[in-house]
């Protein structure tokens, strides 16, 4: 029987370096799969919204998805309390971050926003939006959906247009500005 034996130290070091690899790559995918979770539960709740305030969008025959069909049973939608179902979805959202933090500068004795960042989960695996503002106002834009695990580095999130779509309508629901 023949031993195995690692010539030089590279070799020697290449498993625990690909075990890392993978590991990191799962963890990577993980967190990805939670950040794609948080973009959809969102993108649900703006289709409600949407088609809600939207009595036109409705009557031309448009129908909701069954994600957003049953959000709105949940938030007891009977066909007649558009308002207080559209204060409902609104509501849910605003509740949904653990946190956030506006980010801003001081500018002559005053602070200017500069974005905000909207902390959904927190840990291994954590999410967050992050959101700039490029129009000088206290609203924020500019929105992207990022993901980390544990000992990673933030990284983006490609989402799909409705999704962003959704993302910036879900930033757009908090006033980030002076009180």
């Amino acid at each position: 029987m023949t031993k195995a034996t690692y010539k030089d130290t590279d070799e020697a070091n290449m498993l625990p370096l690909v075990y890392e690899q993978r590991i990191n790559r799962e963890q990577t995918n993980r967190a990805y799969d939670l950040a794609i979770s948080n973009a959809e539960t969102i993108e649900t709740a703006y289709i409600a919204h949407e088609w809600l305030s939207e009595k036109f969008y409705r009557r031309n025959g448009n129908k909701l998805n069954s994600e957003a069909r049953a959000l709105l049973r949940d938030l007891g939608w009977d066909g007649d309390n558009e308002d207080d179902t559209l204060l409902e979805v609104k509501d849910r959202m605003i509740k949904t971050p653990l946190e956030v933090t506006v980010l801003g500068e001081k500018v002559n004795d005053r602070w200017d926003v500069t974005g905000a960042i909207f902390l959904l989960h927190t840990g291994g695996p954590a999410v967050r939006i992050v959101a700039s503002n490029h129009d000088g106002y206290e609203t924020v834009s500019n929105t992207t959906l990022e993901c980390q695990d544990w000992f990673t580095q933030w990284e983006p999130v490609t989402v799909t247009d409705q999704q962003q779509a959704a993302l910036e309508w879900f930033v757009s629901l908090f006033y980030i500005g002076e009180e």
